[in-house]
């Protein structure tokens, strides 16, 4: 049996059972090895909390703004790990808002997350003594108030109905969230950020387009799903790392039919002879190659009405 079919038939199977989101952390942790925050994945998410800010302080300064740090954010799909909320906390950031349909993030994870920031020697002096306060007070209070004592906030419900105000949310973003969320359901989210962000605010996505099996196994292609008929993908597909395969082509159409223009649009092109050996299901066969090829794109979007067409 292929690794791929292996672990869509565990997923499927665990995605079923009471407490699936547990279930699936054991897997992850004793079997895939995929829950363990490595060096180098800190070192990614840091990456990406980064691009946040510069996108963020680009179209700020483009707008004659002075150069600045948001004073809130909104993630969504943190995960295990709050790295990216806890860097832009380390960057001036005051509160970041962190939206997911479970608690995902416990003390042991939390620790570790700490702790990685606190062996960087760069790390802010002020930054420095708050994680360390907080790190030492991790097992004789709440965690939630170890997070509101960091700046995070967790937001566990849908998406689509946020208990935010209006106007309020200085920057948006999520890192390989947006393909796990079924296209009608995304399009409520991406609504009702526009709806929080503040005027002249910055939202920015970055997505991957590529079969998450893929990952695992690497007899597959990234483009492996795309030969699946709709009917058939419902089979395979499952409720704990669901993907919607969606292209950017449709990410943008998205974007056009919630009033979002977007300011910047990056892609990785991929690989069309890897696409070729693809037989692509009738779904997808109607998307020209350089379209469906395309692994992974990021979208940035402010809700200044004066939007430059790009920057």
């Amino acid at each position: 049996m292929k690794k791929w079919i292996a672990k869509a038939l565990v997923q499927k199977i665990l995605s079923l059972l009471p407490g699936a989101h547990r279930w699936n952390k054991w897997f992850q942790k004793h079997v895939t090895r995929g829950y363990w925050l490595t060096p180098d994945l800190f070192a990614r998410k840091r990456h990406h909390a980064q691009e946040h800010l510069d996108s963020y302080q680009r179209f700020q300064t483009a707008y004659g703004a002075p150069y600045s740090v948001p004073k809130t954010a909104l993630e969504i799909g943190t995960g295990w790990y709050p790295v990216v909320p806890l860097s832009l906390i380390a960057a001036g950031v005051e509160r970041v808002y962190s939206v997911d349909i479970v608690w995902l993030c416990t003390r042991e994870q939390l620790s570790r997350t700490l702790d990685l920031f606190l062996e960087e020697p760069q790390l802010d002096a002020a930054v420095r003594t708050r994680f360390a306060s907080v790190r030492s007070q991790l097992n004789r209070q709440p965690l939630h108030q170890s997070l509101e004592d960091l700046g995070i906030h967790y937001l566990i419900g849908d998406a689509r109905r946020l208990d935010l105000p209006a106007d309020s949310v200085d920057l948006i973003h999520s890192n390989n969230t947006f393909e796990h969320i079924p296209e009608p359901i995304l399009e409520g989210i991406l609504s009702e950020f526009e709806r929080v962000l503040r005027p002249g605010g910055v939202q920015t996505h970055f997505v991957d387009l590529t079969d998450h099996f893929a990952h695992f196994d690497r007899s597959i292609t990234p483009y492996h799903f795309l030969q699946f008929s709709d009917r058939a993908w419902r089979w395979i597909d499952n409720g704990i790392q669901p993907m919607n395969r969606m292209r950017q082509s449709d990410y943008l159409r998205m974007y056009e039919r919630v009033g979002i223009r977007p300011v910047e649009h990056t892609w990785e092109p991929g690989d069309l002879q890897a696409l070729a050996q693809v037989r692509r299901s009738e779904r997808f066969a109607a998307y020209s190659a350089e379209d469906a090829a395309v692994t992974h794109c990021r979208i940035t979007s402010t809700k200044d009405p004066h939007n430059p067409a790009e920057l």
